[in-house]
């Protein structure tokens, strides 16, 4: 099996350097996912050629970055409604000003101070801040990390005004003391009616957790320490069921947040924020509870990483990085069934 060696990531820094050329977005508000699928290809062992390659054709979609335009003031700082937040337009702005403090104070600095900041909208651009800040982050790559920052903050989606407190008491008088899979059911039963519309995932999210269902049991879920590997059990079975397309950033998502978690001061916040997106993404998903059996013979890590390496799909190429990197710190089996299932169909 190829693994990552110092020549394949001095290409990856030079390519992350280069992609910081293009916009964030394309076609509508498409995700630029270049970046974030050449880290999962060169952590995965892909070679020289193939990072190259895979750089040149991804790159014929995007989007050049647009000129600088007037200052808009796009900054974070510690004000209730920081400049920059939901505006698409300061991304620039935004991205220029993390690079620099991050030049400045270092990447724990700029994170523990800037992520409590940026969880409430956690779900933004369908996870893709999230992810794309992580991936920065394990890369190494400031200038990866900025991007991703900016993303997030200008795609910014908060779901609720705040979050219910620890013993909060529901619309029906219930603590907020369920376990996942308990709130999942109940959610989703709460939400039965609610209808989709047509629309990227951030607007499905949007558009559930505006019901009064949704908010009146979203803050049951009891949250500590075992919470995040239970949101990403409950993502990787539902992903088994389905191969939805929604629930894969589930998976992917989980691992990025778990990257970040040791940077906060407060990481079982970032939890229950993220639970609230996760839950979002998941009813709007419509993916039902049941689920088929996992893959009677699950590829072995050498085979998926070479099958993800030759894939010109962003998306399996992640999903396959993420199985990889989460099978090391939870259920090994199950996340080599959910590589297989994402390879084989």
């Amino acid at each position: 099996m190829n693994r990552p060696t110092p020549m394949t990531a001095a290409l990856l820094n030079t390519l992350l350097d280069q992609g910081l050329n293009f916009a964030p977005e394309y076609h509508g508000g498409l995700s630029n996912h270049l970046p974030m699928a050449l880290v999962a290809l060169q952590r995965l062992g892909a070679d020289a050629a193939r990072l190259s390659r895979f750089a040149h054709s991804h790159a014929q979609r995007l989007q050049p970055l647009a000129a600088d335009t007037a200052s808009l003031m796009a900054t974070l700082d510690h004000t209730p409604e920081p400049q920059g937040l939901r505006r698409p337009e300061a991304y620039r702005e935004l991205f220029d000003s993390f690079r620099d403090r991050l030049a400045l104070d270092g990447r724990a600095s700029v994170l523990t101070a800037v992520l409590p900041q940026l969880l409430p909208g956690i779900g933004a651009a369908a996870f893709h801040g999230l992810i794309r800040t992580a991936y920065g982050l394990d890369s190494g790559h400031d200038g990866e990390l900025a991007a991703g920052l900016a993303y997030w903050a200008s795609r910014h989606l908060p779901l609720l005004a705040a979050l219910p407190q620890a013993g909060h008491q529901g619309g029906n008088g219930h603590d907020s003391d369920l376990g996942v899979r308990a709130w999942i059911d109940g959610l989703a039963h709460a939400c039965a009616h609610w209808q989709a519309t047509p629309g990227l995932i951030s607007e499905q999210m949007r558009s559930v957790a505006a019901t009064e269902a949704f908010r009146q049991h979203v803050g049951r879920l009891r949250v500590d320490a075992q919470t995040l590997p239970q949101l990403a059990a409950l993502a990787a079975d539902r992903y088994l069921a389905s191969r939805n397309f929604t629930v894969l950033h589930l998976v992917t998502s989980g691992h990025a947040l778990r990257l970040l978690l040791p940077l906060l001061d407060e990481p079982l916040a970032a939890v229950r924020w993220y639970s609230v997106a996760f839950a979002a993404a998941l009813l709007g998903s419509r993916v039902s509870p049941g689920r088929i059996a996992p893959p009677p013979d699950p590829m072995d890590w050498p085979e998926l990483a070479a099958r993800a390496i030759a894939s010109d799909d962003e998306h399996v190429i992640k999903l396959v990085y993420t199985c990889r990197a989460e099978a090391q710190a939870r259920d090994e089996r199950l996340y080599r069934c959910v590589a297989t299932r994402a390879i084989a169909g």
